[in-house]
């Protein structure tokens, strides 16, 4: 019997999304600062030190983030019977959870390339009402994520299909 072959994320997306949200945050200050009509000048040596200091906090803030986000990150396993996915999940504000997510080859009726952040996402829409998978594009060995599909889906599977004609 064949096991379950699992995927991780990458690190750079994530980080990626985390350095845009640093841009906007930096950009929003940038604005105030211009509306305001507070030049370099009025900052005074002080002020440059505090803005330094800032900068450097956001940046490790945004590290830490990445980090978190990563090794929290949904793994991915292809199995002979469908495809299964953890994750962790926040429940009641203090406890963190594993969540489990299966999907069988049978149950999928529908595959669809999406966006969440600027993250790239397969949506995979089951034939009931039961469950939408997001599988994230970016994982640590896409190739052999692909190749496995291949070999473990069948052949009328949309997952499959969809791979096929990539």
């Amino acid at each position: 019997m064949n096991q379950p072959v699992r995927f991780d994320i990458t690190l750079w997306p994530i980080v990626q999304l985390n350095l845009m949200a640093l841009g906007v945050v930096f950009l929003l200050m940038l604005g105030a600062a211009v509306i305001n009509g507070v030049g370099p000048e009025d900052l005074g040596i002080r002020g440059a030190w505090v803005l330094v200091y800032f900068t450097f906090g956001l940046v490790i803030l945004l590290l830490i983030a990445s980090l978190l986000s990563w090794k929290s990150g949904p793994d991915v396993y292809v199995q002979p019977d469908g495809i299964r996915i953890e994750t962790v999940w926040m429940r009641d504000r203090a406890f963190v959870q594993r969540r489990e997510f299966f999907l069988p080859w049978s149950e999928m009726a529908e595959v669809h390339r999406d966006r969440f952040f600027t993250m790239p996402y397969l949506k995979i829409l089951p034939l009931t009402d039961s469950l939408t998978l997001y599988i994230p594009l970016f994982l640590s060995d896409f190739d052999r994520f692909r190749e496995e599909i291949l070999r473990t889906a069948p052949p009328d599977n949309p997952l499959r299909r969809y791979f096929e004609n990539r």
